[in-house]
């Protein structure tokens, strides 16, 4: 069973709204199966390369959509 988080959910809910979409026009955006937005929308996790092309498609980072967290770079770059 893919592990559940109900906050991606919402997170996921909340661009559709924003941006118009139905779940099927951001399958389609995103290249990924409706039954795969249908679990995302249950608050279920897919797999990696699922949750990467819906973020990509509403223009989104992974971590934010995931976690809600924003990406934050090194101040002094990588060491």
């Amino acid at each position: 069973m893919p592990p559940s988080n109900p906050s991606f959910a919402d997170r996921l809910i909340t661009l559709l709204t924003e941006g118009g979409l139905r779940p099927a026009d951001l399958a389609s955006r995103g290249g990924v199966p409706l039954e795969v937005m249908e679990v995302c929308l249950r608050g279920e996790l897919p797999d990696a390369l699922s949750r990467y092309r819906i973020a990509k498609a509403v223009d989104v980072s992974m971590e934010w959509l995931v976690a809600g967290e924003e990406v934050r770079l090194p101040r002094d770059g990588l060491h």
